[in-house]
């Protein structure tokens, strides 16, 4: 997951636009709560391997 995502260079802001669209579909597309809440659990499993902090330039 990181070597596919690792150059895209994500941000903490756009994984938390990504993960409000995530919620907003599921929510139009009446997903059930408890199949919401695993999907959610999994995709969150991947934040680390996919959202790169910027370093800071001083």
């Amino acid at each position: 997951m990181g070597d596919s995502h690792r150059a895209l260079s994500i941000t903490e802001d756009e994984w938390d636009a990504f993960m409000d669209d995530l919620h907003q579909s599921l929510t139009k597309f009446h997903v059930p709560v408890e199949e919401e809440r695993d999907l959610v659990a999994i995709v969150e499993g991947t934040k680390e391997t996919i959202v790169v902090t910027p370093l800071r330039t001083y």
